[in-house]
């Protein structure tokens, strides 16, 4: 009987290495290619840096292929993932990979390519309501854990603060187990809005365009980092992940530097750590731009066995952040039309 295949050990010496150096060159070739998009010299081409990226990652697996086609009587073993290339060529697959921790951020320095004047000055806004009425425990914070962009921390000023939940698809109405998998994700996604809705007002709407901040039910976008070596590799995947855009809004004829998130929430996983997802990543949007070191509240760094709610140092370190001055919802010194988003 035959064993297992395992296509490596029947390889010559040299056509490993062979394999192993075009893999390499093609991984680097895309690490270049995502280096000079980061920089802005590929800016407003993001289609044609995807492309590049996607050849290169084909060509890779291509390679091994070839080098696998010398050996005729394993031939039919890899023919199954041709359609499989062919498939990833023509797909509009561009996913972004790039990314800053768990608190991945699309804001790549386009700060620094707009004059200093033009910029709003640093202010603090009024405290919400709502979080003027919460009484300062002694259960203490974690501000000094929260670390936020140059441009001030990423707070709101206009209330209530507009969220947008990803609704049921086409495709989850028409089949039963997405369907209540769609439908469990929406509960669990509510329910964390309605929670922090107890803190900063906060209203379910029924566009993406108009929403301040975005909840999609997808997984979230890979990153591209760098090994101990300084090799670039692909990071883990992640149930859940948060990135914010800045981008300017006019009213009457005063501009406002202003932000605006996206979440993106994997919907296969157990209800309650779909829920301590929503409820973490829903922190993050809404300031605490850091992770808590305690298990007990609801931003520590790390999934827990037993998730915990809301907690007071979470509400203590929420308030916190917004007595803090920042630049967003503050009009340009200079009126213009600056646009920074990725």
């Amino acid at each position: 009987m035959e064993e297992g295949f395992d296509p490596v050990p029947l390889l010559p010496r040299w056509k490993k290495k062979l394999v192993v150096r075009v893999a390499e060159a093609s991984l680097e070739i895309s690490a270049l290619l995502y280096k000079s998009f980061t920089q802005g010299l590929l800016a407003g081409r993001r289609r044609q840096f995807f492309d590049r990226l996607k050849i290169s990652c084909v060509f890779s697996v291509y390679s091994v292929l070839c080098s696998l086609r010398c050996h005729h009587k394993q031939r039919r073993r890899w023919r199954w993932l041709l359609p499989l290339l062919l498939l990833i060529l023509l797909s509009g697959w561009h996913r972004p990979v790039w990314g800053r921790s768990h608190l991945t951020d699309l804001f790549r320095s386009r700060l620094a390519q707009v004059k200093t004047d033009t910029l709003p000055a640093l202010r603090p806004h009024p405290l919400p309501p709502s979080l003027a009425a919460w009484p300062e425990t002694a259960a203490g914070d974690y501000f000094d854990q929260v670390h936020p962009p140059e441009f001030g921390h990423l707070l709101w000023s206009s209330f209530p603060v507009r969220v947008y939940v990803q609704p049921l698809t086409t495709a989850e109405q028409a089949n039963d187990f997405l369907r209540q998998q769609a439908q469990a994700w929406m509960s669990a996604v509510q329910q964390a809005v309605q929670e922090w809705n107890r803190y900063l007002p906060l209203q379910l709407v029924d566009t993406a365009e108009t929403a301040n901040i975005t909840i999609w039910r997808r997984s979230a976008p890979l990153k591209l980092e760098r090994d101990p070596n300084g090799r670039p590799r692909l990071g883990r995947a992640r149930s859940a992940e948060a990135r914010f855009e800045l981008l300017t809004t006019q009213r009457a004829t005063v501009t406002y530097l202003e932000h605006r998130f996206s979440l993106w929430l994997r919907p296969d996983q157990a209800p309650v750590y779909l829920l301590a997802a929503a409820r973490h990543e829903l922190g993050h949007a809404l300031g605490i731009w850091g992770h808590s070191p305690l298990e007990s509240d609801a931003l520590y760094f790390s999934q827990v066995r037993h998730p915990s709610p809301i907690s007071e140092r979470d509400v203590n370190t929420l308030k916190r952040v917004y007595l803090q001055p920042t630049r967003l919802g503050w009009p340009l010194a200079r009126q213009s039309s600056l646009k920074m988003q990725s």
